[in-house]
């Protein structure tokens, strides 16, 4: 089975679900920096260092909620439905593959 797009292009979800997955990269990238600054001890101010380890927290919980929902975009998009895939030109090959054996086995000399 092919997916037909507009344009003969990328569809308007892939470039979406890309944008967001290079968004949450550098989010989480960022979260790292923040965590290499507070053990490095950069931060000296005990309220700054709460709120910078409060935030960054935040900020990395919302980007595994996110990144779950843009992978279960994907999965959908690719047809996966709890953790399977039905592949229709193999169906339709293996019913067109059964249906020419009925035919064949009704054609049969003396077999009715």
């Amino acid at each position: 089975m092919s997916l037909i797009t507009p344009f003969g292009g990328r569809s308007a979800q892939d470039e979406i679900l890309a944008a967001a997955n290079e968004h949450l990269e550098r989010l989480i990238r960022t979260v790292r920096l923040l965590t290499n600054q507070l053990e490095a001890g950069e931060f000296k101010d005990l309220a700054e260092t709460t709120k910078v380890v409060r935030d960054a927290g935040a900020a990395l919980q919302i980007a595994f909620r996110e990144r779950e929902n843009v992978e279960k975009l994907r999965r959908k998009d690719a047809g996966i439905v709890h953790d399977y895939a039905i592949d229709f030109d193999a169906a339709r090959d293996e019913i067109g593959r059964r249906l020419d054996c009925l035919r064949a086995a009704r054609n049969a000399d003396g077999l009715p």
